[in-house]
């Protein structure tokens, strides 16, 4: 499964934006069948925290629109 963790306000243009991966995986088995593994791959972008930060603090100063 791969999965695009980005927020609304992201737009495709962003200078900064540079994905990331992460990925985990998940093995189990079922009974009298063989062991399956599950991977998990959650694309983001490296400088969300930073857009955060910014994106509160206009919406504080601005409000948010709706």
């Amino acid at each position: 499964m791969i999965k695009l963790q980005v927020e609304d306000y992201c737009h495709q243009n962003c200078e900064r934006f540079e994905p990331v991966a992460d990925t985990d995986s998940i093995s189990f088995s079922e009974y009298g069948k063989p062991d399956k593994k599950i991977t998990r791959t959650i694309v983001r972008c490296v400088n969300a925290s930073m857009c955060q930060a910014i994106y509160t603090d206009l919406a504080k100063k601005f409000g948010k629109e709706e």
